[in-house]
Formats: structure tokens, C-alpha cells, sequence
């Protein structure tokens, strides 16, 4: 099975809801943020935030800490602060932009794509597998069955994939074609779901 060595909390695996918090408690700078703030900036209700802040807060991402406040009774009140990502991570994404778009430049870029995908996959020891949801889940890609093929409600590297679809979606295509078969996967089509991005499937090609 083709998996990352990378935990599934790490700021690539976000969806985007979780990504959208991140946002919202990054955009108040160094100064923290209280729960009632971040539901009235985000419009999401204060529940929802506590799971994905929990999440964001176990991978690393935001720390928390206790309001002092002399006069309220009970329990204090959490502030949230974002962590600022480590300066080798930053190097590696600007890194790995830059050969994104220069290889969306080329000509060729779809098939270059597609066998740099094939490479990562060897590289990363990938086998064959016939279970193509548990691969994905693995990922990071948070994988849904629908009648079209298969949605991909999040992606490891959203950043990277927003900005230049046409190659790495191409290079997620070829790794998850060598690490489960060529027949496994017909295509991966950016954003063709309102969920997300849509892998189709022979059974779903031929159902078309």
C-alpha cells in the first residue's frame, strides 16, 4: 500500500473546513483568539470549531491556553494561537512549487506529471492493492464512494494542488496507478464533484 510518511494531522491533510480555521486563528497574527471570536468570524457553530481546533491542536498546528480572567467563575476560557511552521517545511514547499510550475510550463506536463507520479510511488515502496479506499484514507484524502467513482473530500497537499492541478493531480494519478494497478483508476478530474476532486473507476467509465 502506498502510504505517507507524514501524520494525517499535518497541515497538507487538512480538509477544508479545517483548513479554513487554521486560517481564521492565523489571521488574528500572534495574538490569541477565544472561541466566541472564531465562531463569529467563521459563522461555524462553537462545537465544530472544539473538534477541529482538538485536531488542529494534536497535529501541531495551534496551541491553546487559559484566559485570566479574576472575575468569572469556573472553568477559563481557551485562547487559540497558531504555530508557526518550521523554516526547513517552508523551504520544501517553495522548492517543490517552483518545479510544479516549471513542469506546468511544458508541453508535456500531463505525461511528465504522470510518470514523476509513478516514480514517487517506487520510491516510496509502494504494493499493490485491491483495497483502493483504505489506500486512500491512508493518504490523507478523506475518500467517499458516490455514483460517479470516488470523491476526495480533502488532499494532502491542497496548497500545491490549488495551485498547479494540472500537475500534481496528474502525479497523484500516476502513484495511485503503479501502487494499485493501471486498471484501478481511469482518470482523477480536479474539483469534479461539488465535494471535491473525482477518481473514476472501469466500473464507473463504463457506466458513463
Amino acid at each position: 500500500m502506498l502510504v505517507m510518511s507524514a501524520g494525517s494531522h499535518e497541515e497538507g491533510s487538512l480538509s477544508r473546513a479545517r483548513r479554513r480555521v487554521l486560517d481564521a486563528v492565523r489571521e488574528n497574527g500572534d495574538a490569541p483568539i477565544s472561541l466566541g471570536e472564531l465562531s463569529a468570524q467563521t459563522g461555524s457553530h462553537p462545537n465544530t470549531l472544539r473538534e477541529h481546533l482538538t485536531a488542529l491542536i494534536d497535529g501541531g498546528l495551534v496551541t491553546s491556553d487559559a484566559a485570566v480572567d479574576g472575575g468569572r467563575r469556573g472553568r477559563p476560557a481557551l485562547r487559540y494561537r497558531s504555530v508557526a511552521p518550521k523554516a526547513d517545511a517552508v523551504g520544501a514547499a517553495a522548492i517543490v512549487m517552483a518545479l510544479a510550475e516549471e513542469v506546468a510550463e511544458l508541453p508535456e506536463a500531463a505525461s511528465v506529471a504522470l510518470r514523476a507520479g509513478r516514480r514517487w510511488a517506487a520510491v516510496l515502496d509502494a504494493e499493490p492493492s485491491p483495497d483502493l479506499l483504505g489506500q486512500l484514507t491512508a493518504l490523507g484524502f478523506d475518500p467517499v464512494r458516490v455514483d460517479e467513482g470516488i470523491v476526495l473530500r480533502s488532499c494532502p497537499v491542497a496548497e500545491l494542488a490549488d495551485a498547479v492541478p494540472g500537475v500534481i493531480c496528474r502525479m497523484h494519478l500516476g502513484a495511485l496507478q503503479a501502487s494499485g494497478g493501471s486498471d484501478a483508476i481511469v482518470d482523477l478530474v480536479a474539483w469534479g464533484h461539488p465535494d471535491g476532486c473525482l477518481i473514476r473507476t472501469p466500473s464507473e467509465s463504463r457506466g458513463a
